[in-house]
């Protein structure tokens, strides 16, 4: 799926987001991935640690969820000249 729609707040997903499940210093992006899915996302990138549930989510588990959202941002962005 590519896709230029990605959230990194579950209040702003759209139907068929990418959520980025991202911890904060206040709260923790993997707190809120049922709401990402009720909300429309269809995958969430997570870091490798997260043990819950999916709770429908195609779930991508990976070192750092802050690195992927800054690379996927580029790969959907049409004007970046930085790739």
């Amino acid at each position: 799926m590519t896709s230029a729609k990605y959230a990194v707040d579950s209040r702003l997903v759209q139907k068929g987001s990418v959520f980025f499940a991202l911890k904060g210093v206040k709260t923790d992006g993997h707190f809120y991935l049922k709401e990402a899915f009720v909300k429309g996302a269809k995958r969430a990138y997570v870091s490798k640690s997260y043990t819950g549930d999916s709770f429908g989510l195609e779930l991508i588990y990976v070192e750092d969820p802050l690195f992927c959202k800054k690379w996927h941002k580029q790969k959907s962005d049409p004007i970046n000249l930085s790739l």
